[in-house]
C-alpha cells in the first residue's frame, strides 16, 4: 500500500501532518515502513499490529527506566535533611 501526505497551507494542518511525519520516521527507523521519496511511504499490510507492538516495547522502556538522585540510602537521606 502506498500513502501520500500533502500539506495544504495553515498552521494547525502542518503540526498535524509534521507530528504524522515523525511517527512515520520513528517507524521508518523502527525498520517498519519505508520512505519512498519526502511525501510518501510505504506501508505494510500488517501496520497496525507491527506499530501496536513497537508501541508496546516503547512504553515498556520507559516504564523501566528509573532514575537515582541521591547515593545516599533512603535512612540517610532522611537524617540528612
Amino acid at each position: 500500500m502506498r500513502c501520500a501526505l500533502r500539506a495544504r497551507s495553515g498552521l494547525r494542518l502542518r503540526g498535524h501532518v509534521g507530528a504524522h511525519i515523525r511517527r512515520l520516521e520513528a517507524l521508518r527507523r523502527a525498520g517498519i515502513v519505508k520512505r519512498i521519496d519526502p511525501d510518501q511511504w510505504r506501508i505494510p499490510d500488517d501496520f497496525e499490529s507491527r506499530a501496536a507492538a513497537y508501541d508496546a516495547g516503547r512504553s515498556r522502556q520507559s516504564r523501566s527506566a528509573s532514575y537515582r538522585f541521591s547515593t545516599l540510602k533512603a535512612d540517610r537521606r532522611r537524617r540528612a535533611t
